[in-house]
């Protein structure tokens, strides 16, 4: 739900330096030009979007306290979402609402693996895929610290980040003259207005 209404508060996250390991810096351009800011400002269910956004996040504290199974999942790779980063940030989000660092990433790994049906994945014991990674920091200290990748796993064996990272090819949105002109006539007209 934050996605659809977050850029237009300029997000202190927006562009840290483990967003731009993986994205080029035209995309964190894209969301943080005025032009884009005005355009999620301007949303008329902004207010709409906020308000499904504080909804879930009571729902999510109370299902939990309540034990029912929670699942880590994003909407990662819909509009204005980044795979691989907006997962870290759902992370933060679900502590934020109230739950365990241990349980988010408990919601992560195992149980997310177990929903699935996936017998091989979600944790770390014999006979299963060895898909990890060793972070650099604690993150049951803070969760945040997810980000603190310092080495990754794939089936048991380790993998050079560096690479992987090199082979992400990801074109971002550009902002056009016309979305500028279009954005100046709205500015105009709310002045008058």
């Amino acid at each position: 739900h934050e996605s659809k209404f977050i850029y237009a508060d300029n997000p202190k996250w927006l562009g840290e330096n483990f967003m731009r390991d993986v994205y080029p810096p035209s995309l964190v351009a894209y969301l943080a030009d005025p032009v884009s800011v005005n355009k999620f400002k301007r949303d008329p269910l902004q207010p709409e979007y906020r308000k499904q956004y504080e909804i879930a996040v009571k729902n999510l504290k109370k299902m939990a306290a309540g034990g029912v199974t929670i699942v880590m999942g994003t909407d990662s790779g819909t509009a204005n979402t980044f795979p691989g980063y907006m997962e870290h940030r759902e992370l933060e989000l679900m502590v934020n609402a109230g739950m365990s660092p241990a349980d988010v990433i408990k919601a992560a790994t195992a149980t997310g693996a177990a929903v699935l049906g996936m017998k091989d994945n979600g944790t770390l014991a014999v006979g299963k895929w060895a898909d990890f990674l060793v972070l650099g920091t604690n993150p049951l200290d803070k969760i945040t610290n997810s980000k603190d990748i310092a080495t990754i796993y794939k089936h048991g064996v380790q993998v050079e980040r560096l690479p992987l990272i090199q082979g992400i090819a990801v074109e971002g949105p550009k902002i056009t003259k016309a979305d500028r002109a279009n954005d100046a006539a709205a500015q105009q007209q709310e002045a008058i207005a």
